[in-house]
């Protein structure tokens, strides 16, 4: 299944030197749009909610997410 959107955080962690990075997906599923974690069969990301349309995850991503928050977003559509 391919991703609708993908957005990439980059994690805090201990070791100031090495990123990490955390890729949250959206897909259309049966049931509806849904972010996850790492790819279609990730776990669901919890802190975002489920939206009714791409263009409703994109508001809530840029909301929850902002360019200028400590995790770092990155996407083409930010």
């Amino acid at each position: 299944m391919k991703a609708l959107l993908s957005l990439r955080l980059t994690v805090d962690h201990a070791d100031l030197d090495t990123s990490i990075y955390s890729h949250v997906k959206l897909y259309n599923e049966a049931d509806g749009f849904i972010w996850r974690i790492g790819g279609e069969l990730g776990d669901e990301c919890e802190t975002l909610p489920r939206p009714i349309s791409i263009e409703q995850a994109k508001i809530d991503a840029r909301a929850l997410y902002p360019k200028q928050s400590p995790f770092h977003p990155s996407a083409s559509w930010l």
